[in-house]
């Protein structure tokens, strides 16, 4: 929960809107639902996604102990066939060997205003703008307008 701790005091990607969306991929079971209810208690409309059904419904069922229903959605969702455009947060417990397809992944979907916290393991090209902790207690913190200008002066391509 250290990257949303992170995240709800520096009040990532502009708390000024109206609406800011965060979406919580990969993490250990065991702070799955705790993550996304803890981003809903900050102020976010807060997702998940994962594959185990049974966590899923787990999930919703805490969300609702917690007062928090309205304010979240978990989905049974593969991430690779899931879409990134409509967020603008992202928190991420990734495993290394997923990390550059991950990285491509959410260059190429995430919005231009979009921020996003790698828990324990960074992505190998991106430059973060911030870290905290250290070890497996590290987190860091990416801006989209830096990794997508980066991702477009490699491919040549402009920015849309």
């Amino acid at each position: 929960v250290k990257g949303l701790n992170f995240l709800c005091d520096v009040g990532f990607s502009s708390r000024n809107d109206t609406f800011y969306s965060l979406l919580t991929l990969l993490s250990p079971l065991s702070l799955f639902f705790l993550q996304v209810i803890a981003a809903a208690k900050c102020g976010f409309q807060a997702s998940g996604l994962e594959l185990n059904p049974w966590l899923v419904w787990f999930s919703r069922y805490k969300a609702w102990r917690e007062g928090v229903r309205r304010s979240t959605s978990f989905h049974i969702s593969d991430l690779w066939k899931a879409s990134f455009a409509q967020y603008s947060n992202v928190v991420i417990f990734g495993v290394p060997q997923m990390m550059g397809q991950l990285e491509v992944k959410l260059a190429n979907e995430l919005p231009s205003s979009a921020k996003v916290v790698a828990c324990r393991f960074p992505f190998p090209t991106w430059v973060p703008e911030s870290t905290e902790g250290e070890g497996i207690d590290t987190v860091w913190v990416y801006d989209a307008k830096t990794f997508r200008s980066d991702q477009h002066r490699k491919t040549g391509k402009t920015s849309s």
